[in-house]
């Protein structure tokens, strides 16, 4: 009981000294994001757009602390076609450094996007 009562205080003090802590997310937490591509885009396949193909990837990627991608996984893809846009989506696109909000401290994140190609 006493250690739950010290960790309690601690984390009442935290959030008073430290506004916005409350919401400070845990290294491994996973983002989830959604990213509609529609068939105007240069990175939905052209194979797709001629043939009506409509679909959607699910990708985990970790960005290290400058904001560059380091190691992704296609997690399940409605056809193969859309990975390798999907891809190259994650490439050409610039991540900001993630940063902890307690002291603006940068550090590794994952974070899980869900690409979806429509028409």
């Amino acid at each position: 009981m006493k250690n739950f009562i010290l960790i309690f205080t601690l984390i009442v003090f935290l959030n008073f000294c430290f506004p916005g802590t409350e919401r400070l997310k845990p290294i491994n937490e996973i983002d989830n994001k959604k990213i509609t591509i529609n068939h105007k885009s240069k990175f939905y396949p052209l194979y797709a757009v001629e043939n009506g193909v409509e679909g959607g990837v699910t990708a985990v990627f970790f960005l290290d602390e400058t904001g560059r991608i380091i190691n992704y996984k296609i997690l399940e893809s409605t056809d193969s076609i859309f990975i390798k846009s999907s891809i190259d989506y994650l490439y050409n696109f610039k991540f900001e450094k993630p940063l902890q909000r307690i002291m603006d401290k940068p550090y590794i994140t994952k974070i899980k996007v869900y690409f979806i190609y429509k028409l």
